[in-house]
């Protein structure tokens, strides 16, 4: 009898185990953030990023700069926090009048998505001009840089050319053929003239 008595403990014991285990399992699944029940909290760079645009919007252009900046020197993950944070510096730059920052800011965002477009409906008219001269002065760069890249080839060609030439005049005048020295004969004296 105490036999059976301590097999059905060992087994409520372990039914137990199993059931606790199972009820962890299926609340670790509800509960979790990627559960539809709890929609995903922002991240800490969208708070920044939602902080320095009210500064923005306030007129506090010295506290976005310095959040933004803070921001992405940490460089962050995502691709679209850094081009919003770029963004706000280039509307800043642009309201400051620093034409210099705001260019920079604005090739940022470009390397960081080389399709951006932003419409009037997104952005001020300033800066939709803004992206477009980059996209402009980028455009000339590469350009240019291509035209010097072909232009240095070609020096490149004539000048391998040349020592080509000259190496095979070296060889002509020096009298070798194939490598070898020709073994030259004194020349004869010149005849007597009467």
């Amino acid at each position: 009898m105490q036999h059976r008595t301590n097999n059905y403990k060992k087994s409520l014991v372990f039914i137990v185990f199993v059931v606790m285990g199972i009820s962890m399992f299926c609340f670790s699944v509800i509960f979790s953030q990627d559960s539809d029940l709890f929609p995903a909290q922002p991240s800490s760079g969208n708070q920044l990023l939602e902080s320095a645009e009210k500064f923005y919007y306030n007129g506090e252009f010295d506290k976005a700069k310095e959040l933004l900046n803070g921001y992405l020197q940490e460089k962050p993950d995502s691709k679209d926090d850094r081009i919003s944070a770029y963004k706000i510096l280039a509307r800043i730059n642009l309201v400051q009048d620093d034409s210099i920052q705001a260019k920079e800011n604005a090739r940022n965002i470009l390397i960081l998505n080389p399709d951006y477009e932003p419409t009037i409906e997104q952005e001020t008219p300033n800066f939709v001009n803004l992206i477009a001269t980059v996209k402009i002065e980028q455009s000339q760069l590469a350009e240019k840089s291509k035209a010097s890249g072909l232009q240095l080839k070609k020096w490149l060609i004539i000048g391998a050319g040349g020592m080509a030439t000259a190496a095979i005049v070296v060889l002509i005048a020096s009298g070798k053929e194939g490598g070898k020295a020709n073994k030259s004969e004194p020349l004869p004296e010149p005849p007597n003239f009467p």
